[in-house]
């Protein structure tokens, strides 16, 4: 539980003070290497397997915005 909370911590960090890096919002992502066949989101962390981590990341990028995401506000 620790690590889901510092790694949900740090990108809620990055999506506020690193906007030209993470332009198209942030997504959590905790990978584990010791297990397969994981792919779950946990308190707004992606939590995954090594093995399945590309086909969840490619999932992720074409899926909506996570509610994490914060994106940034133009001038009209």
């Amino acid at each position: 539980m620790r690590h889901l909370a510092r790694v949900h911590e740090q990108a809620v960090w990055l999506s506020r003070r690193r906007r030209r890096w993470c332009r198209h919002g942030v997504l959590a992502v905790l990978c584990l290497v010791r297990v397969r066949g994981v792919q779950r989101v946990e308190d707004d962390v992606l939590v995954v397997s090594i093995d399945r981590l590309m086909p969840a990341l490619r999932s992720a990028a074409g899926a909506v915005r996570p509610a994490l995401t914060v994106r940034p506000v133009t001038a009209s």
